[in-house]
């Protein structure tokens, strides 16, 4: 007889599955009958976060915090729709003229979304994402305080579009300033609250205060042109062509062309949302900026107390968003940058789960962003070497295996990075 307890467990490892389900129907239900904002919310809530998911918990971390778990599935997730679309690129044109069709792609990415939450009923434990736990007074003022954030930012853009008032805008960068000003005056909010005020603001900061949804133009600075032509180029062929190397309306397309963070990424985004092109660019790019922030805050995290943690992460965000955070294939990369040096920094992750998600992360970087991928190289590398040498000193033997970056890690790095620019990005 299966006992109350092994019942209650059994239930729970198959939530996660009904939840996909669910969403899945969803998702097939707005796509196909076309309800345009819903189906742009729902489904780039889903595959931002869903895919992600359905990966950590079949690795069954089990000591990540919230917004550690958040983290990691937004990550995951764009990593994981940046490998399934070159798959499907690759394999769909051997048999499709368009391998980017609604039909095959949401097929493919529900398909092995679905598998993936099928192992998880076998291989996880009950477990689920643990969120701060509040008293019921500061639960309700720390509703009302997003509410009013989010609140006052939709009004201020909708004035300036209007009226081109911007006095709302500028009160909301003045809360965002005594939101993170009071976590310094008082005692009385809980450490438990630092990244959920993080974010908050840097949502706050780069979707409303910014003028990200003001106009439906391209305002990436940089690159961001050649970028947004790019993912036109794949757009208008249907698929994603490694072999293109110029363009005669952009001389400078490659090796821009060849990054999957504003080719494979924003199509998949606009095939399945259905949104144009330039709403996925103000989308995708923006909402991931918003959680650098948060990567830096836990960054940080493990070489100092919370609130210079925070403060650092403040900084980082304002700097950052004073003077731009860089082309749009910059900012996805920026989150794998992020994320990578979390993990080499992150303790109590077993080596083979930690190896897996610096595989996934070492891919996302590389695919997204050339220069970013050689400065991690070079900081990893001399960093591996600089250790090596000290532990040479201490102990008057070299070891390559005691160093705290693992010479395995850094070799899959080194292999994933050369190969892809060698074969793919020629050497470029």
């Amino acid at each position: 007889m299966v006992s109350e307890k092994s019942a209650r467990y059994s239930w729970k490892s198959c939530s996660f599955l009904a939840l996909v389900l669910i969403f899945q129907v969803f998702v097939y239900f707005t796509v196909y009958v076309d309800i345009l904002i819903a189906r742009i919310i729902l489904c780039f809530l889903y595959l931002m976060f869903i895919p992600g998911i359905a990966i950590l918990k079949l690795l069954k971390l089990e000591n990540l915090d919230y917004s550690e778990k958040i983290l990691f599935s937004l990550g995951l997730s764009i990593a994981f729709l940046m490998i399934i679309g070159i798959f499907i690129n690759e394999i769909g044109r051997l048999v499709f003229a368009n391998p980017f069709s609604l039909n095959l792609i949401l097929l493919s990415i529900n398909t092995v979304i679905l598998v993936v939450s099928l192992l998880t009923i076998r291989h996880q434990r009950p477990s689920s994402l643990q969120l701060p736990r509040l008293k019921p007074s500061k639960k309700l003022i720390t509703v009302l305080l997003i509410i009013s954030f989010f609140s006052l930012g939709y009004y201020g853009t909708v004035m300036v579009i209007v009226s081109g008032n911007s006095s709302l805008l500028l009160l909301l960068i003045i809360a965002c300033s005594i939101a993170v000003s009071s976590i310094f005056l008082s005692r009385k909010i809980s450490t438990k609250l630092y990244p959920l005020i993080l974010l908050i603001v840097s949502l706050c900061m780069i979707f409303f205060a910014s003028g990200t949804l003001i106009t439906k133009y391209i305002s990436g600075t940089g690159d961001g042109p050649i970028e947004f032509y790019a993912f036109r180029l794949t757009e208008r062929k249907g698929y994603w062509d490694p072999t293109v190397t110029s363009s005669p309306y952009a001389w400078n397309l490659f090796p821009t062309y060849s990054m999957l963070s504003v080719t494979i990424l924003p199509m998949i985004f606009s095939v399945i949302t259905g949104a144009d092109g330039s709403l996925v660019f103000d989308l995708i790019y923006p909402f991931v900026v918003a959680f650098l922030a948060l990567g830096a805050y836990k960054l940080y995290q493990t070489q100092t107390e919370n609130k210079e943690a925070l403060l650092a992460a403040f900084f980082f965000f304002t700097i950052s968003y004073g003077k731009g955070f860089g082309s749009y294939k910059q900012q996805i990369a920026q989150l794998f940058y992020i994320l990578l040096f979390l993990l080499l920094f992150k303790k109590g992750i077993p080596h083979s789960k930690k190896s897996i998600l610096f595989i996934i992360f070492s891919v996302g970087l590389v695919v997204s962003h050339y220069a970013l991928t050689y400065i991690f190289l070079f900081i990893t590398l001399l960093a591996f070497i600089i250790l090596a040498l000290k532990e040479r000193i201490k102990t008057g033997h070299l070891s390559v295996h005691r160093t705290k970056i693992p010479s395995s890690l850094l070799l899959i790095f080194l292999t994933i990075t050369f190969s892809w620019y060698i074969f793919v990005n020629a050497s470029a």
